[in-house]
């Protein structure tokens, strides 16, 4: 599988380090807290069909920690000049769990550069009487097991968060998600009032067995995003791109294929 060459951005003393590869419409896909896990096969099945750019979040895995993130708010606005400084255009933008937040955020300001937009089991809205899973307060095994349904892809992923040369890594990566997901706990108490502003199709694609954002949350999210399809895919917790691969796949693509300019 060709890993393509990591490329940085330098915006304004601040360096992205982003990998880009494929043709075809241009997706933009904004990883979760845990990190962007590198270029995986998934990223490499998705750039067969489309211009896939995988940023690392300021503040996660390569990347410096700029001092003016304090909030999912400013993640926003800084891909908001992402794509303004890459000249990109008809964007398909797809966000994991904190990046779906993002993704939102970056929707209800300004979408004259988005053609659709993804939220892939996203946070970001708060739910009365919804019961999740608080990463923060859970043992190792058990956010895991909070994360991935199959046994098989919980074994690999309890090996990923105890491997001695990630430690460091890991640590980085839980520091930063807790500044900016700590309080209030994952969602943005002002997010549901301005989500009536998305206005490109939207897909929330989601697991069925999702616990740290469970189906609840897509539930709010049709509720509240004006033109939005939703697919729930069985036999999957809250990473489908690893878990249901083909379907997450077939979903994404056939989406995004609809709605290419």
């Amino acid at each position: 599988m060709p890993t393509p060459e990591t490329q940085h951005l330098d915006m304004r003393g601040f360096r992205l380090p982003y990998r880009r590869a494929g043709a075809g419409p241009t997706v933009l896909f904004l990883h979760g807290a845990g990190g962007s896990s590198g270029w995986t096969p998934w990223h490499d099945a998705l750039s067969q069909h489309v211009d896939l750019i995988a940023p690392e979040h300021p503040g996660w895995d390569s990347a410096e920690t700029p001092d003016w993130l304090d909030h999912t708010t400013d993640l926003a606005f800084f891909y908001l000049d992402v794509m303004e400084a890459l000249d990109l255009r008809n964007v398909h933008l797809v966000g994991h769990s904190l990046g779906g937040w993002t993704a939102a955020e970056v929707a209800i300001r300004n979408t004259s550069r988005l053609a659709s937009l993804t939220l892939l089991c996203a946070v970001g809205l708060h739910v009365d009487g919804m019961l999740a899973a608080d990463g923060f307060l859970l043992q190792p095994e058990e956010r895991v097991k909070s994360l991935v349904h199959a046994k098989q892809h919980q074994e690999m992923m309890l090996q990923r968060a105890m491997d001695p040369d990630l430690l460091d890594l890991n640590l980085k990566n839980s520091q930063i998600a807790a500044k900016l997901l700590w309080q209030p706990r994952n969602y943005n108490p002002q997010l549901r009032k301005w989500l009536h502003r998305v206005d490109v199709p939207t897909l929330l694609l989601w697991g069925a067995n999702d616990q740290v954002a469970p189906p609840a949350i897509a539930d709010a999210y049709e509720q509240l995003i004006p033109n939005t399809k939703k697919v729930v895919l069985d036999e999957c917790g809250h990473i489908p791109p690893m878990e249901q691969t083909q379907a997450f796949l077939q979903t994404l693509t056939g989406f995004v294929k609809e709605n290419a300019a």
